[in-house]
């Protein structure tokens, strides 16, 4: 969601500790910041970090345009918006 929904890409580690903060909260634990092999191992293959520029992103345009026209999933950021 976080690489899906971003306003610009984010770097690998920006999204690492996207992961770290808890729904609820806006402090980062740096206890509960993944690794990056953690957060690529959980996206089973849907993401991948450029390495010109460290940016993680979908593995191509169709997967984006897939997501981003699910009914599920916006029903399920809308939900997540609330905690925002």
């Amino acid at each position: 969601m976080w690489v899906l929904y971003s306003a610009r890409p984010l770097e690998a580690e920006e999204l690492c500790h996207a992961l770290g903060v808890q729904i609820g909260t806006t402090d980062l634990d740096p206890e509960n910041v993944p690794t990056l092999r953690t957060v690529i191992s959980a996206c089973l293959g849907l993401v991948t970090v450029e390495g010109s520029s460290s940016t993680v992103r979908l593995v191509h345009f169709t997967l984006q345009e897939y997501l981003s026209s699910d009914e599920t999933l916006s029903i399920v950021l809308n939900q997540l918006r609330r905690f925002a």
